[in-house]
């Protein structure tokens, strides 16, 4: 018996087929040297023109093929990740561009008007207003008045530098100071709680009692390097009523007698405060911290962009940094967005930042030159997302350097960056070029130089203003602080930058101060007055704030040329917009409506046409899915696809433009013209579904295609090629959800089938990664599938026919799907038969599984005639051996294919030396007795190694240990021995878990195939499952092993291989006759009927019953008889999947999946 293949897909042939043929022409395209090169940081091969044979040459061909040859990097790693191979499963497409000389342009439209960015049909706005309107918000505090209060006295002493020289820039601060334990002793604080504290310098600056607000803290330092972040012990929320600088707290402050004392101060002015005269007040050096706000900053929370005017910022050339204050919104991030990003006329990224990506990597994209220059590195969550960090990127030219700084200090750098940067016809803050990818999240102070900053400027000055004293002021370009612009109602200046949308300008709280840090000046603190007695409860104090309503953007278009452009931009608010009063966790207390003067917008379209462009036609030739890369080698001359790429013989002509390939590995691609007579000629290719198409709304997207035959069409065919992707939420669709895909002609049902595909028995094994899950129509390191339907018979003799392609619905998920028709003229011959495929013996490493073989040689042909094939002659062997013929009957229509085996018992095939290179060759002829029209695809051959001999030392031993150890499901794995003629030697099962079994065999010398099986198509170990692992190994009597498995091999592994000895084994062996299990009906509500045949009648048979975790449910006995059968109850068992797997006395196992309903 032989293993069953799954088939391969029909575009994939031997890369052995044609080596011989010397009358075939080689077109070289992409080279593993061309993109094995660290000067261009291992780019992708991308899209590239090369010349094909000429259009006018007079050369017919007989098909084409695409050798597709990838091996890992050489010098460096995919991607620069680390990889030899690209660790993930990417999709790779190979295009080929058809630029037909027609010019053309696209018709366009667009909204005359834009509210908040965004299209609509009719809108009312309030665009005259008295004042910003705002909401308050009420804040209710605890109160406390001082009941038989004494005072340390007055606040003594003089500052020796004004606190005019703290630089606060807004209306908010925060200061601490640190009274040492000593200190605090001598002022008197054993036994004496502190109540309150009065600073007489803020009395004139409390507008509201609730301006200036205070903490205190117990610490075991007595110095300040930055802001202390401990427990709170006491804090004051508003002033006294009766005394504007005094403040009385929730709790006293009892000193312990060793901690201590940070005062805390949190500022919350209406305005930047102005001091009236210096403090009262102390040196005390590194006892003393303070910040100030850059004023406010710009919440965006969504479909909200900042539009820079290119002029300011197109002087950039070589240099370039980016600066910029955030904090992301932890809700969203991190999700795809870019926090700003400038395009090019061409479309093309000049400037980008990915802040962060989904993946929470930050990338930082600078220069194009056929590509752009990036950098990029994970991030921590706190990096990005509900904190205020300052982060700067640079890139410098001259250096071919890029660079990342966050909070001032280096993060990330590259090398090998020199691409220059273009002028800039766009550039956005708070999304991507194009009005997507938005950023959410709160951005501050951003700045742009026309110079990559040293790392001392950026250190020196991220967290401070831009002034003269700056090494770069000069190079400033841009400088935004997000302040609202009081005549806008909106972020923006009108002249340099605008505000699209209704992203608000907001005010920083004290406790969020990060702005010009540090010691205060001259290291003074104030003298505080403290206050000792009872704090009693008062009524509470309500305050409240006002908050800016966002305006939103009223923006009006207007055509000019090709293309369109706002001409004016306006803010109002929608009319509906209400004014609240509420609470600060968002209980809304009041509403009050807007008041001001309405504008109504009645919106149209504009139409425009676009730029004339030349009419260029995508064409896919193939797709490939690349394997998953870690731990993975694809040899010094790689692995090799071959696709028949016939049907595009017409593009593949004169100068071409394709594109393939990643950057996942290296791509060698070459196209061989076969020279003779194509089966047919192709007239025409109509490509016409292509692109990704979402499956909840498949059929609306992918609908019926006509197609009208022209003058000498008298032969179709439909390709298509579809790929499921996307999981993680229901079915898990489409990557792993099985469904039925269908075609339909004219209207009818002709095609339906499963479009899952089998991945564990994939040549290319073990893979990093979970390359044994089936996929939609492809799998890790192999090829999707086309499927090739015949149209002929369907539409012959039409003036038009249509097509349509159906996927069974699901709302999650996407393929991407492509579908094409080929025209064809009448059949060009009435007689041929071709060698395709030379399945084995060879060394093709995509028929690795099953060679080096012991059986008979195996290959495929094809009818190329127009007549029925019912007969062909074979004549085939190996160099220097003999030669056999061989007569196939049987019935193939025309462009059918079927696998041959040919009898073959010379035993040079597997006996000699396994190192040698042997040559097999054979030639098919005489289709149904006549002459072949086309000889030239007769004939074939395919180099190989023979099947390893396996001995012991003179000779004289014959015996082989199985030695295999279980996982945890013992039941999936089997194991046999079939000798060259497909004969069972041995087989057995394993009934137990996690235990070693040793079974030891006598063999007679001979060629032989072993072959361990996994029905759980996941081997003896696999690193995604909870299988455990175990092993088999091929054991030597004395010790050591003639192989050891590969245990990550899928749903089998075999190896073929010549046994040598000088022993017999005279024992006569007992036949082992086959056997079978049928399970009915299956699906089942429950009880299972099971009809047992082979098995030696009175015997016992052992059955189990397994769960599809593994886990043993039930087990017993059976005993056999002819014809009877066995009723199995599982109806107290939930709903699901069971194995029932049956061992009898030689050690031989069945298995049946069972479905319980």
């Amino acid at each position: 018996m032989r293993l069953a293949f799954a088939l391969l897909f029909s575009a994939l042939l031997s890369t052995q087929t044609f080596a011989q043929n010397p009358d075939t022409t080689w077109v070289q395209t992409y080279t593993w040297e061309a993109q094995n090169n660290p000067a261009t940081a291992y780019e992708s091969p991308g899209r590239r023109w090369f010349d094909f044979p000429a259009s006018d040459n007079d050369s017919t061909y007989q098909k084409v093929l695409m050798y597709y040859n990838l091996k890992c990097f050489e010098d460096g790693t995919a991607g620069n990740l680390g990889y030899a191979c690209g660790e993930w499963d990417y999709l790779t497409y190979t295009y080929l561009f058809d630029h037909t000389g027609m010019m053309d342009s696209n018709s366009l439209t667009h909204p005359h008007w834009l509210i908040d960015d965004l299209d609509f049909v009719s809108d009312t706005l309030v665009t005259e207003v008295a004042q910003v309107p705002v909401d308050t918000v009420r804040w209710a505090y605890s109160n406390y008045e001082l009941s038989g209060a004494t005072s340390s006295g007055e606040a003594v002493g003089t500052f020796t530098a004004a606190p005019s020289e703290l630089e606060w820039e807004s209306d908010c601060g925060r200061m601490q100071w640190v009274w040492s334990a000593d200190e605090l002793e001598a002022l008197g604080w054993n036994g004496t709680p502190s109540v309150g504290v009065e600073w007489p310098a803020v009395a004139s600056l409390v507008e509201a009692r609730d301006a200036v607000q205070w903490n205190f803290y117990w610490s075991a330092d007595d110095s300040l390097g930055g802001f202390y972040t401990g427990p709170i012990a006491a804090s004051s929320k508003v002033s006294d009523a009766s005394a504007p600088g005094r403040f009385v707290l929730d709790a006293p402050l009892e000193w312990d007698g060793e901690s201590h004392l940070v005062v805390e101060v949190l500022m919350q002015l209406d305005e930047a405060p102005v001091w009236e005269a210096d403090w009262a007040g102390e040196e005390a050096p590194q006892k003393t911290w303070q910040a100030g706000t850059a004023g406010s900053y710009v919440h965006f929370d969504g479909n909200d962009r900042i539009e820079v005017a290119v002029d300011e910022i197109n002087v950039i050339d070589d240099a370039v940094t980016v600066e910029f204050w955030s904090r992301g919104t932890p809700e969203f991030q991190p999700e795809n967005n870019s926090i700003c990003e400038g395009m090019n006329a061409d479309n093309q990224r000049e400037i980008n930042i990915h802040f962060p990506w989904s993946n929470g990597r930050i990338y930082w994209d600078a220069g194009f030159d056929g590509g752009y220059d990036r950098i990029d590195q994970a991030a921590d969550a706190n990096q990005y997302e509900g904190e205020w960090h300052h982060w700067a990127f640079t890139k410098d030219v001259a250096t071919a350097t890029m660079a990342i700084y966050f909070d001032g200090a280096l993060w990330h750098s590259g090398t090998d960056k020199d691409n220059l940067f273009g002028d800039m016809v766009r550039f956005h803050i708070g999304c991507n070029g194009n009005g997507g990818n938005d950023y959410r999240g709160d951005v501050d102070e951003f700045r742009m130089w026309n110079a990559a900053l040293t790392p001392t400027a950026v250190a020196e000055f991220y967290n401070r203003s831009v002034d003269e004293a700056h090494p770069n002021a000069d190079d400033l370009l841009l400088n935004l602080s997000m302040d609202m612009n009081p005549e806008l109602y909106a972020i923006g200046d009108g002249v340099t930058h605008f505000s699209h949308g209704n992203a608000g300008a907001k005010t920083y709280e004290a406790s969020e101060a990060f702005w010009h840090p540090g010691a205060m000046p001259q290291g003074v603190r104030p003298s505080l007055i403290w206050w000792s007695g009872d704090a009693v409860a008062a009524d509470s104090v309500v305050v409240d704030h006002v908050e800016a309503i966002p305006a939103t953007s009223i923006a009006e278009w207007a055509v000019q040329g090709n293309a369109v452009t706002w001409e004016s931009l306006e803010y109002g608010w929608p009319a509906e917009t209400v004014r609240t009063t509420r609470t600060p966790s968002g209980e809304v207390l009041a509403t009050y409506p807007l008041a001001g003067s309405a504008t109504e917008y009645l919106n149209d379209t504009l139409t425009f046409f676009s730029v004339p462009f030349e009419v260029v036609d995508r064409y896919e030739l193939a797709r490939y899915i690349t394997p998953y890369g870690i731990g993975l080698t694809l040899d010094d001359d790689g692995w090799t696809w071959v696709f028949d790429v016939s049907d595009y013989v017409h593009l593949l002509r004169d100068s071409v433009e394709l594109q393939a390939g990643n950057w996942q590995e290296l791509l060698d691609m070459k196209f061989a013209f076969v020279h003779g007579t194509p089966p047919r000629d192709v007239k025409r290719m109509d490509a016409f579904w292509k692109g990704q198409y979402g499956l909840s709304t498949f059929d609306g997207n992918v609908t019926d295609h006509a197609f009208a035959p022209q003058e000498g069409e008298s032969m179709f065919r439909l390709k298509t090629r579809a790929s499921g992707h996307g999981f993680g939420s229901g079915n898990n669709c489409a990557e792993f959800c099985y469904n039925t895909h269908s075609v339909k002609v004219n209207g009818d049902a002709q095609w339906s089938w499963e479009i899952m595909r089998e991945c564990a028995d994939n040549a290319l094994y073990p893979q990093g990664g979970t390359w044994i899950y089936d996929r939609a129509g492809w799998c890790p390191g192999a090829v999707v599938d086309t499927k090739d339907f015949e149209l002929t018979p369907l539409v012959a003799g039409q003036d038009e026919f249509s097509v349509d392609y159906d996927i069974t619905y699901d709302p999650d998920g996407n393929y991407r799907f492509e579908g094409q028709i080929v025209a064809y003229g009448e059949p060009n011959m009435t007689y041929d038969v071709e060698i395709s495929q030379i399945l084995s013996p060879s060394d093709d490493k995509l028929e690795s599984r099953w060679n080096p073989i012991c059986e008979s040689p195996t290959v495929r042909i094809r009818n190329n005639g127009s007549q029925l094939l019912t007969a062909c002659q074979f004549s085939y062997g190996i160099e220097g051996g003999a030669t056999a013929t061989y007569e196939w009957t049987g019935n193939l229509a025309f462009l059918e294919s079927v696998e041959v085996e040919l009898p073959y018992d010379d035993p040079s095939l597997y006996e000699g030396n396994d190192e040698e290179w042997v040559l097999f060759e054979v030639e098919v002829n005489q289709p149904n007795g006549m002459v072949d029209e086309e000889p030239r695809n007769n004939k074939s051959s395919s180099h190989f190694h023979r099947v390893p001999t396996w001995s012991y030392p003179d000779l004289d031993d014959n015996r082989v240990i199985i030695w295999t150890k279980t996982n945890q499901v013992a039941w999936e794995t089997s194991v046999e021995l079939l000798d060259a003629q497909g004969n069972l030697v041995w087989e057995r099962g394993y009934p137990t878990a996690n235990t070693t079994f040793k079974d030891t065999l006598s063999l007679n010398q001979g060629c032989y195939r072993f072959t361990v099986n996994d029905v759980g198509d996941d081997g003896q170990s696999f690193w995604a499952n909870s299988d455990g692992s175990g092993y088999t190994r091929l054991k030597k009597v004395a010790g050591g092993n003639f192989i050891n498995f590969e245990p990550d091999f899928g749903r089998y592994i075999s190896q073929a291989f010549f046994f040598q000895t000088n022993l017999v084994t005279v024992e006569e062996k007992l036949p082992i006759s086959p056997v079978s299990m049928v399970v009915f009906p299956n699906p089942s509500d429950g009880v299972f009927q099971v009809s047992l045949g082979g098995f030696q009648a009175g015997k016992s048979l052992d059955w189990l019953c397994y769960d599809a975790m593994g886990r043993l449910i039930n087990s017993g006995e059976w005993q056999v008889s002819s014809g009877l059968l066995q009723s199995l109850d599982l109806s107290d068992l939930p709903t699901g999947t069971y194995a029932l797997i049956c061992y009898d006395g030689q050690g031989r196992k069945l298995s049946k999946w069972l479905q319980k309903q």
